[in-house]
């Protein structure tokens, strides 16, 4: 928990520091993990390893929506390439988390 705690206190740094920089409504900010896990390893590839938490926020994101997919780290590269209209190449494994946005 302490360590929760002092995450929690970065993040609110970061999120002050686009605020104090007047950029909040033109930035969109992703946190999520590198990995999901069981119990105390990782690095395989059953469901619960790869999966992952994942949180965005910002203009054009579904406020107070919940992802019923399955997000992998793959996905983050993609959604963020999506975000500045970027095409992933093929060999890409992400795919885009377009159910977070507005209109789509």
């Amino acid at each position: 928990m302490k360590q929760l705690q002092k995450v929690d206190v970065r993040i609110g740094k970061i999120i002050q520091a686009v605020k104090d920089a007047g950029i909040e409504n033109e930035t969109i900010i992703i946190l999520s993990a590198d990995h999901g896990g069981t119990g105390k390893g990782h690095g395989g590839k059953s469901l619960d390893e790869v999966e992952i938490p994942w949180v965005i926020n910002g203009p054009g994101v579904k406020k107070n929506h919940e992802i019923k997919d399955v997000i992998i780290t793959y996905d983050t590269g993609a959604t963020i390439a999506w975000i500045f209209g970027l095409k992933t190449p093929q060999s890409w494994r992400g795919k885009t988390v377009a159910e977070s946005f507005l209109g789509i």
